[in-house]
């Protein structure tokens, strides 16, 4: 159906953009396309997980949570991609929201798939650490590794090198890599 914006948004994006997912149940229900896109090629899923951060009170919504939750339920490709390339673990990423990028690697979102940019979601997460003060980053990055993200080494915390929060996700990266050596000497 086309619309009269210029994003071509459907009422879908719409509701999942503002947390309406009284809507987004009932859009799906009545036959919406729960992979649309938009000009920018997002899915209302992207969309959901882009805005579930409130950026302005540094909040996460638990609206969008239970649109992610119902998109992926329809079975709402986690792993689709935008016009730069980015997939919704890459927004998730961004808000650096546990709780969704939880939801979409159980649900089977690749944790290496790179943007236009060559950044993976784990990238994504150093970025912000410094500018989401309600975050938990270390938890954000555990989860990607456990999900077969490429480690980050050392020389590249350069972009976060201030943020108080390179030491816990060092901490959480060599725990990680511990645990790994521990497996492989019991092999």
């Amino acid at each position: 159906m086309k619309t009269n914006n210029q994003d071509e948004e459907t009422p879908l994006h719409t509701a999942a953009h503002f947390g309406l997912s009284e809507l987004v149940a009932f859009y799906v229900e009545h036959g919406a396309i729960v992979d649309s896109v938009n000009a920018h090629m997002e899915t209302p899923l992207a969309i959901a997980a882009y805005w579930a951060l409130r950026f302005k009170e540094q909040e996460y919504s638990t609206e969008h949570h239970l649109i992610c939750r119902m998109l992926l339920d329809y079975k709402a490709e986690v792993n689709a991609r935008d016009d730069d390339f980015k997939s919704p673990l890459h927004k998730a990423a961004w808000n650096c929201d546990h709780v969704l990028m939880h939801m979409m690697l159980e649900a089977g979102a690749e944790a290496n798939l790179m943007d236009i940019n060559g950044c993976a979601a784990i990238q994504y997460v150093l970025k912000v650490t410094s500018v989401r003060p309600a975050a938990q980053p270390e938890i954000c990055y555990q989860l990607l590794l456990n999900h077969g993200a490429a480690r980050i080494y050392p020389p590249q915390f350069h972009k976060v090198r201030l943020c108080p929060v390179v030491s816990r996700l060092r901490e959480t990266q060599v725990a990680a890599l511990s645990e790994i050596s521990k497996s492989l000497k019991l092999a």
